[in-house]
C-alpha cells in the first residue's frame, strides 16, 4: 500500500509497486514526487525520518536531521522567525532517502536504479500538474510573508501570477536539481557541484549555512524504540525527534 497527501505522488508510489519495486523504493519515488507536487508542505529543504522493516521484521530507523550551522557569531538578538537567516540548519531529507536506497540495495534485494526512482518527479517539475485548493489557499495564506520569501513566490507563479485551483505549475529549476541528483547520487546535495550552487545561495541570501554545513550533514541510522501495546509493539525513532514522548503517551 502506499498513501501520501497528493494523488499523483501516491500513483507514482504505486507505480513503483507495480514494475516490481520494493517499499522503500516506492517511498523514495513518493517523497521525491511530494516535493514537486506538495511544495506548501515537503521539500527536499526538510529533515526527513524513516521507518523501514524487512520481510523477518527487523526494524532500522533512518533519523534525517539537517547540520546547525557551525558559524553563528553574527547573531546578537533572537533568531529571525523567517527570512534567510531563520534558517540555521541545513536540509537531511535528501541524505535520508540516499540512505534508504542503500539499504534497500545492500539488504532487500532492491531492483530500482536511483535515477529510476526520481525520474517520475523530475516529469513532473518539468511538464506541471495541476494546483490543487490546498496549495492555492497555503499561498495565499502566506501573502504577507513576500518580503522575506520573495523568490519562493516567484518560483509557485504561474504566468507571473498567484496561482487558480487546476492552474498548471511547472518548476523548471527543481526539475534541474533533481536531475542533477539522479545523475550524480544525493551527496551532490551536499558535497558535489549542487552543494556549491546551494552553498553560493546562502551566501547571497545572508544565511550563516555554509558548503562545510553541507558536508557536514548525515542521516543517523538507529535501532528503533518500542514499547508493549495491546498484544502487539509500537515502534519510534530516538531522540531527539518526538518519537520517544509519543511511545510514552500510549505506554501510559
Amino acid at each position: 500500500m502506499v498513501t501520501s497527501p497528493h494523488a499523483l505522488a501516491t500513483q507514482r508510489g504505486i507505480n513503483v509497486l507495480a514494475a516490481g519495486g520494493n517499499a522503500v523504493e516506492a517511498a523514495i519515488t513518493t517523497v521525491t514526487c511530494l516535493s514537486v507536487t506538495y511544495p506548501h508542505f515537503c521539500g527536499l529543504g526538510g529533515d526527513a525520518f524513516l521507518l523501514i522493516s524487512d520481510a523477518s521484521g527487523k526494524v532500522q530507523t533512518i533519523s534525517g536531521i539537517g547540520q546547525a550551522a557551525m558559524n553563528t557569531s553574527g547573531y546578537r538578538d533572537a533568531i529571525p522567525v523567517r527570512g534567510p537567516r531563520s534558517a540555521l540548519t541545513s536540509a537531511a531529507t535528501v541524505d535520508a532517502l540516499g540512505t534508504a536506497f542503500e539499504i534497500s540495495q545492500s539488504q532487500l534485494a532492491g531492483k530500482k536504479s536511483w535515477g529510476e526512482l526520481l525520474a517520475p518527479a523530475i516529469e513532473l517539475a518539468r511538464h506541471g500538474f495541476p494546483v490543487t485548493e490546498s496549495q492555492r489557499f497555503w499561498l495565499n495564506f502566506r501573502l504577507g510573508e513576500r518580503a522575506y520569501l520573495a523568490d519562493v513566490y516567484r518560483v509557485y507563479q504561474v504566468n507571473g501570477h498567484m496561482p487558480h485551483q487546476g492552474d498548471v505549475l511547472t518548476q523548471e529549476s527543481l526539475a534541474n536539481t533533481l536531475e542533477m541528483l539522479a545523475e550524480r547520487g544525493h551527496r551532490d546535495f551536499y558535497e558535489g557541484k549542487l552543494a556549491e550552487r546551494i552553498a553560493h545561495g546562502f551566501a547571497a541570501a545572508g544565511s550563516p549555512l555554509t558548503l562545510s554545513d553541507l558536508g557536514g550533514t548525515r542521516s543517523r541510522l538507529e535501532p528503533a524504540l518500542r514499547v508493549a501495546y495491546r498484544g502487539g509493539h509500537l515502534l519510534a525513532h530516538q531522540p531527539p525527534t518526538q518519537g520517544v514522548t509519543t511511545l510514552e503517551i500510549m505506554g501510559i
